[in-house]
């Protein structure tokens, strides 16, 4: 009895007598049945482990299956679990706020781009490393493709980085800005540099591109419609002078009289005609920030145009044709139909009897197409870059007999400018004209 034992007792009646039940057994026996069992139990063990790794991930997935469809653009999908809710609301207050700012920033940069897109000069932004961070179009004229670089280094022309570059370091201690005269290409410009500097510390510049030979054209063309202004005043002032010196001084007879009376009201016509038309280009260069601008229909403009010039267009003979769709734009309706009718007024004289004068508008993808085409008498090639000069004429003979001016075009330019419109010419010498304005 060396052995170790187990003993279990219990209390119990047997035929009506309390007895007591003793069970006994060796250790041993236990223990050598634990050890005979245990890879048994060691099996189970990890069966019901990775059972219940399994069960855990088909419930977790089940779980958070929502969540995952979760995103910032379906907040507000309705959650299965409340818990998560005022983590939700939260989530779409600061989505919201994100939304608001990116908005506001948005605008800024759009505004800011307009700004600069629609300067005459050149601007350059660039950070104090020299990385361009924005370009207008004014300043890609400069620089060919400028809006594939990243970097100020990266401008090949020589000159523009010698002034530069000095100016980069320069820049980064003094906030004084500079001026240096370069050449660009074969253009000759003043360059202006404004460093940026926040708590005294270098952000970059601004680098301003002033064409000084578009400055001097400028000038150039002021001079010539100052001494065009003078000549063509001056001749039919000459006329009516002369004319009325003779009828004054008696040496007009009596049957010519008429005729030079005529003469003079003719001319005194069209000296009034052509201050007018002067008058109208200095208020045309003037009007770009204070001219009123309204929801305008075309096709009614096209209409009161051709009702206005259906007796000159009988009287010569020619027929007015159109194809108009219903199109509307944010212009000047006076400015539009001035434009409209000079350029259908010159159809018409300078066309050949039995001809015809065509106005077609129409939609297109990138904004509404004005045609004013006609089968006359054309424009010769090398006259295509002059004909919106001021008092440039084609033909000065045949411009004066019909009591042109020369400035009908100039003024179509300018209003179309006005109105963002751009200008498209097609014309042969003996072919007939077509003009074309794309309004965005």
């Amino acid at each position: 009895m060396q052995s170790k034992m187990l003993y279990y007792a219990t209390q119990a009646t047997l035929q009506n007598e309390i007895v007591v039940l003793r069970l006994a057994m060796p250790k041993s026996n236990v223990e050598e049945n634990f050890e005979e069992f245990l890879p048994f139990f060691a099996l189970e063990f990890v069966l019901c482990l990775l059972l219940s790794f399994m069960i855990a991930r088909v419930l977790t997935a089940s779980i958070i299956k929502p969540l995952k469809t979760l995103t910032l653009d379906n907040l507000s999908q309705k959650m299965p679990y409340r818990e998560l809710e005022p983590f939700i609301k939260a989530l779409k207050q600061e989505h919201k706020a994100v939304k608001n700012k990116l908005k506001g920033l948005e605008h800024k940069q759009n505004q800011m781009l307009l700004l600069t897109q629609n300067m005459s000069d050149g601007i350059i932004l660039l950070n104090k490393d020299g990385k361009i961070l924005l370009v207008n179009e004014r300043a890609e004229e400069y620089f060919n493709a400028i809006s594939n670089l990243h970097s100020i280094y990266e401008l090949k022309d020589a000159l523009f980085l010698q002034k530069i570059l000095p100016l980069l370091t320069l820049f980064k201690k003094h906030k004084k800005q500079q001026t240096e005269f370069v050449t660009l290409g074969n253009k000759e410009c003043e360059v202006v540099f404004c460093p940026i500097h926040s708590k005294d510390k270098f952000k970059g510049i601004i680098i301003i591109l002033h064409d000084l030979d578009a400055q001097k054209q400028a000038q150039k063309l002021r001079r010539e419609f100052s001494a065009n202004v003078t000549h063509e005043l001056k001749t039919p002032l000459t006329s009516i002078l002369a004319s009325s010196e003779m009828l004054s001084n008696g040496l007009v007879s009596k049957e010519d009289t008429q005729q030079f009376l005529q003469k003079i009201e003719k001319e005194a016509k069209r000296l009034l005609e052509m201050i007018d038309e002067i008058l109208r280009l200095s208020f045309l260069d003037e009007a770009q920030d204070h001219l009123p601008m309204q929801t305008v229909e075309l096709k009614n403009i096209i209409q009161n145009v051709f009702e206005r010039l259906k007796i000159i267009a009988n009287n010569n003979k020619i027929t007015l044709l159109s194809d108009l769709q219903e199109c509307t734009i944010r212009g000047n309706g006076e400015l539009l139909e001035n434009l409209i009718y000079n350029l259908c007024d010159n159809a018409i004289k300078y066309n050949n009897k039995g001809g015809f004068v065509k106005v077609t508008l129409k939609k297109e993808q990138d904004g509404i197409c004005l045609s004013v085409k006609d089968n006359g008498i054309g424009i010769p090639k090398e006259s295509h870059k002059r004909i919106f000069e001021r008092f440039y004429c084609v033909d000065k003979g045949r411009s004066k007999q019909l009591g042109g001016t020369g400035l009908g075009l100039s003024i179509v330019k300018s209003v179309a400018k006005l109105h963002h419109a751009k200008i498209e010419v097609k014309s042969k010498a003996g072919k007939g004209s077509e003009f074309l304005f794309y309004f965005p």
